[in-house]
């Protein structure tokens, strides 16, 4: 498959813009700018010039802690510049009003939707699969619940006989022991 992106955003290299990426097998085998691609390969490329593709990266900043305060977060009401450091205050002060128990109450609400966020996203995988848009019978790596588990499943990547062990178990046990 290949993407022809507005841009192409690497983790460890230069950003390409206009960008394109081609993946096979599941793996991407080129990428570059899309003045280094031929005119023939332009014209079966999809052509996704509106987006941009981050090949490889994975933001995991959140600020869970935050769903305890629920719809009552003030909302910034214009796009002028002050405003928002000022909605940032009355989000911290409502954000240092709350309880620990509280605190952690918004992390677990928080955890559980963003759980169902992520079943939704492996459904609809699953869903694309089943109509053949996607090479692979399963998602390569598996959801991971523990440290151990992700670890595991980022290994069973390379060594798929790992699938189904009991090594995610053992190091949790190893960890409560030690």
């Amino acid at each position: 498959m290949l993407y022809i992106a507005h841009d192409i955003v690497t983790i460890t290299g230069p950003i390409f813009s206009p960008g394109f990426i081609e993946i096979e097998k599941e793996r991407i085998v080129n990428l570059g700018s899309l003045n280094d691609l031929s005119a023939e390969k332009k014209r079966k490329a999809i052509d996704v010039s509106h987006l941009s593709i981050f090949p490889g990266f994975i933001n995991a900043h959140s600020h869970l802690e935050l769903t305890a305060l629920g719809p009552v977060i003030p909302q910034c009401e214009t796009n002028h510049p002050s405003f928002f450091t000022d909605w940032i205050r009355k989000l911290l002060l409502k954000k240092n009003s709350l309880s620990l128990e509280k605190i952690h109450q918004g992390i677990k609400k928080g955890i559980e939707n963003l759980k169902k966020q992520v079943d939704g996203v492996y459904e609809m995988a699953g869903e694309a699969r089943a109509k053949g848009f996607d090479p692979a019978d399963e998602v390569e790596i598996p959801l991971a619940m523990s440290m151990a588990e992700k670890v595991v499943g980022l290994i069973y990547t390379i060594y798929p006989q790992m699938k189904n062990s009991e090594i995610a178990k053992r190091i949790l046990e190893l960890e409560g022991e030690y």
